[in-house]
């Protein structure tokens, strides 16, 4: 006989009985907590979304809407959709690499959250709190956030020194001269290797494996970074992809931004300006 079975033979009929009638009692609770979650959720979004807009300077907003070209403008704001859907199915792979268990509601509101509270945190931190909305182990969670992070950074950190060099070989910041095309190849090199990273991060596994085990509570962040092993293939190319759409998005909705406010410019040479500048200030 096996354990199992021996375990069923030796509960008693009356517990079977008990823990039967005890269901109901036990969807009721579930009903009442439910029934108090709704008006939570309500409050602490309407919390949050009057902190965004407490956070804007209308005056601000208003007066420099009203003096751009609204045939430009309404382009830019219509540009925030793609840019949005771009990074929500990046998001979302990430959050179905984390657990099967991640429901697509708990994906859009958890991007959602995300989104905002990085509109009115310093340093964008909270945009971390998205790994918080996934019914997913707390660790892959919280490893599937830093990976977003990741690939939003390798794209900025990789788009722009190619941005970098093309601006050097078209005869920006540096005079003509014999050190423009080493250096613009140079830059190159270091911006397709730093994407590179978007196609293969399992490579990075083993050493940060290393460094965690000579960290305190290395068992828990080793749980996290192991949400890279089975990150390959199709599935990261996909990811590169969509981080590298969305960050064109963005640069372009930056040009016709300028172009609203009447600063003409060519529309390549402004993407790859705003994509240098992101890239300096950022570093």
């Amino acid at each position: 006989m096996s354990n199992s079975a021996h375990i069923l033979e030796s509960v008693p009929g009356e517990s079977l009985g008990a823990s039967a009638s005890s269901m109901p009692l036990c969807q009721k609770s579930s009903r009442r907590q439910r029934w108090w979650t709704i008006p939570l959720r309500l409050i602490l979004t309407g919390a949050v979304v009057g902190l965004l807009l407490w956070q804007i300077p209308w005056r601000n907003v208003i007066s420099s809407a009203a003096s751009m070209r609204p045939q430009y403008l309404i382009w830019a704001i219509l540009l925030w959709l793609p840019a949005h859907a771009f990074q929500f199915a990046r998001w979302a792979i990430l959050a179905k690499h984390a657990g099967k268990e991640a429901t697509w509601a708990d994906i859009f509101r958890s991007y959602w959250v995300g989104f905002t509270l990085a509109v009115v945190t310093p340093g964008r931190i909270g945009q971390f709190a998205r790994c918080f909305g996934l019914k997913v182990p707390v660790a892959r969670a919280i490893g599937v956030s830093l990976l977003e992070r990741f690939y939003a950074t390798i794209v900025l950190n990789g788009a722009g020194p190619l941005a970098l060099a093309l601006m050097i070989l078209g005869g920006a910041f540096l005079p003509a001269g014999v050190w423009r095309a080493p250096l613009a190849l140079c830059l190159c090199l270091i911006g397709l290797g730093v994407l590179f990273l978007g196609i293969v991060p399992r490579a990075l596994l083993p050493t940060l494996l290393w460094i965690v085990r000579r960290l305190p509570l290395s068992e828990k962040l080793g749980r996290i970074v192991g949400v890279l092993d089975g990150l390959h293939g199709r599935l990261t190319l996909i990811l590169l992809a969509l981080s590298l759409l969305s960050t064109a998005v963005a640069l372009l909705q930056f040009v016709i931004l300028l172009w609203a406010m009447g600063i003409t410019l060519p529309l390549g040479v402004g993407m790859l300006a705003v994509m240098v500048n992101f890239f300096l200030k950022a570093n």
